[in-house]
């Protein structure tokens, strides 16, 4: 039977769900963390299927953002119970299905890709520069930027907000640039890499402040 889709996107499609589902749980290091992405984005997910008139995909994302936001109060309150490496998985299964399977129905990928930019950008770099160290890659490690944050006074919450707004932001940018013409399509672009770049800088711009606080403390 054939789904009317090229063969060369069958390979793509499995690479993209492999790469998300790890990056899913690279990310998944601190409470809330991943209960936040999964509510963000699949409420993000449901709006675009809704402007897009594809029932199944805000259905999906509305699923998704109910399992995840279900899943937060247990995880902020006392931080007792957690996702575990099965809990990340369905996260960045379910989001890259919901993506892959919208992308194959004709929607834009400026409705697909900016939710997952925040995730895929922290993990990428980290990555990358764990390799250029010469270090193992895939050992356990606290170099993530919101790992780095926490590191420098920020709380779990305090940094997986710092993510999910991160987020959100680039997703909003992102819808304004799909809606604006010539310049201002330049500019969403622009606001995007500003804001993903300001997220990465980060912890480098507050590691100051968080010596003066310990210094005053002391």
């Amino acid at each position: 039977m054939s789904l009317g889709i090229a063969v060369w996107w069958w390979p793509v499609g499995v690479i993209a769900t492999v790469a998300y589902i790890n990056i899913a749980n690279f990310m998944d290091g601190i409470n809330g963390i991943s209960g936040m992405h999964g509510t963000a984005v699949g409420l993000f997910y449901a709006w675009a299927g809704a402007a897009n008139d594809m029932t199944w995909m805000m259905c999906a994302g509305l699923i998704v953002a109910g399992a995840f936001a279900g899943f937060l109060p247990w995880n902020l309150s006392r931080g007792t119970v957690f996702l575990g490496d099965v809990g990340s998985y369905v996260l960045g299964g379910s989001l890259v299905a919901i993506a892959i399977g919208a992308f194959l129905s004709g929607v834009y990928v400026e409705y697909l890709l900016p939710p997952l930019v925040i995730y895929l950008a922290d993990t990428t770099v980290t990555l990358i520069k764990r390799v250029q160290r010469g270090e193992i890659w895939y050992k356990p490690h606290r170099e993530h930027v919101y790992q780095r944050l926490t590191d420098v006074g920020l709380s779990h919450v305090q940094s997986s907000l710092v993510v999910t707004v991160a987020t959100i932001l680039v997703s909003l940018i992102a819808l304004w640039g799909v809606r604006a013409d010539g310049a201002g399509s330049v500019l969403a672009g622009l606001a995007t890499a500003a804001v993903v770049v300001l997220y990465l800088c980060l912890p480098r711009v507050l590691r100051p402040l968080a010596r003066r606080r310990r210094a005053v403390d002391s």
